[in-house]
């Protein structure tokens, strides 16, 4: 539960009747829609918001955390470009219709070894749909 209520946080969307939409989504609290929200009620706003989210990468294999909010950041569109761009609200909902499955650099030389170092490029790692 967090202390402030921030614009910009993610939420869940849920569907007319309260209940989670499957494949989750998620869209952000934009500051137009609680032009006050240092002020806010913030009980009211999650009861009518639902409770904001925070997005980590977690591997599936040992639940270690792979990378925290603050470093997600960059996505990798596949082979239709040869860049990174920022990571946006589309590319998340995509990723979480995939089940939450994606791929993140991580160094080719600690795979092989079994350890698992994630490549950071001005601190944020790249995501790409798996």
């Amino acid at each position: 539960m967090p202390d402030l209520v921030e614009s910009g946080m993610f939420f869940i969307v849920k569907s007319p009747s309260g209940e989670n939409v499957n494949p989750p989504q998620l869209y952000h609290l934009k500051e137009e829609d609680y032009p006050s929200l240092q002020f806010q009620d913030t009980e009211a706003l999650f009861y009518k918001e639902g409770y904001p989210v925070e997005l980590y990468v977690i591997d599936s294999t040992d639940h270690e955390i792979l990378a925290l909010p603050t470093q997600i950041g960059w996505f990798d569109p596949g082979d239709d470009s040869d860049e990174y761009r920022d990571i946006e609200l589309k590319d998340i909902n995509a990723i979480l219709a995939n089940e939450g499955l994606i791929e993140i650099e991580i160094d080719d030389l600690d795979d092989f070894y079994g350890v698992c170092n994630v490549i950071l490029e001005e601190e944020k790692v790249i995501i790409r749909i798996l």
